[in-house]
């Protein structure tokens, strides 16, 4: 089945991005919905800005390597390190993580190349939220990353709690 078929028969995004970066220097960017800015009156409003720099959005999976490199930073672990990732859930609060399959034990490095859920929230319960907020805030999360595109958003990172 084409993606478009698939986006045209069952469309389950409202939009898309893409941002690819050019070690050159540049910077290409995708959006859709995109609308003709020859035909600006045509189409919704909406569609006018460029979500890559404006919208804020949540960091999903980039944000377990970044936990990751933080319990490395505070030498919690090292990539051989194992963790027991059994039985493939756990509850955190009134919140159950889940991985998307029973990894068993693996090392730092599995958790990473399986993008365990698991892995990377008993990570960050190992450490403080302070050391946390402080390595995120060292690789650019809720700052500015002064491209110079109009509207760009800092996006949002609220200080630990103690």
């Amino acid at each position: 089945m084409s993606m478009s078929h698939f986006f045209i028969d069952r469309p389950i995004f409202s939009s898309v991005l893409s941002i690819v970066l050019v070690i050159a220097g540049g910077v290409a960017m995708v959006n859709l919905p995109s609308y003709n800015p020859n035909a600006v009156a045509m189409g919704n409003a909406d569609t006018h800005r460029n979500r890559a720099v404006t919208d804020v959005f949540e960091p999903g999976s980039t944000m377990k390597p970044i936990t990751v490199a933080a319990a490395l930073n505070a030498h919690i672990v090292t990539p051989d390190t194992r963790i027991d990732l059994n039985p493939g859930y756990m509850q955190l609060g009134r919140y159950t993580i889940r991985d998307h399959s029973n990894y068993g034990v693996q090392t730092i490095t599995g958790v990473i190349t399986k993008s365990s859920n698991i892995g990377a929230a008993k990570l960050g319960l190992d450490m403080t939220s302070e050391h946390l907020y402080e390595v995120l805030h060292r690789f650019g999360y809720g700052e500015s990353s002064h491209s110079g595109f109009p509207g760009e958003s800092a996006g949002v990172m609220a200080p630990p709690q103690t």
